[in-house]
């Protein structure tokens, strides 16, 4: 199967892989040999489907639209395109969960509750960073996470 094929091949392919990344992240969080797998093949493997997927699509002809809203929502008009940008977020988000994973474990938080934090970020990102933020900083007094 050519996940490139269509732009909904592109997207039913990377989000089945997504998904059970996930899945297998908050089964085992505190497994360091599954989060070193999802990093150095997996979120590379989006990086280079991105990079490719924005380099052969629109990137070169279409760099002068994202300067502004209009141009913006024209760009994510062609189907291809919002499939670039959900590799995008699918890749940065992972790698956000994983980070979280390997922190919350190094944290002392419990194998029941990092799957919490996991599955937030999972479905929005950045609410997901932010609810593990808060119950880190609680966690630790206000540490703040070094990166």
């Amino acid at each position: 199967m050519n996940p490139f094929a269509s732009p909904e091949s592109a997207y039913s392919f990377f989000n089945a892989i997504a998904f059970f990344a996930w899945l297998i992240l908050a089964i085992a969080p505190q497994s360091e040999n599954i989060r070193k797998i999802l990093v150095n093949i997996l979120i590379t493997f989006f990086a280079l489907s991105y990079a490719y997927l924005l380099v052969s699509t629109f990137w070169l002809e279409s760099f002068s639209e994202f300067s502004t809203l209009e141009g913006l929502q024209g760009l994510f008009s062609d189907p291809l395109a919002v499939v670039t940008g959900w590799i995008h977020y699918l890749a940065f988000d992972l790698l956000t969960g994983v980070l979280i994973a390997k922190d919350a474990s190094k944290q002392g938080f419990s194998r029941l509750v990092i799957p919490v934090f996991l599955l937030f970020t999972f479905m929005a990102g950045p609410l997901g960073w932010l609810i593990y933020w808060v119950a880190r900083t609680i966690k630790t007094r206000g540490s703040f996470i070094r990166v």
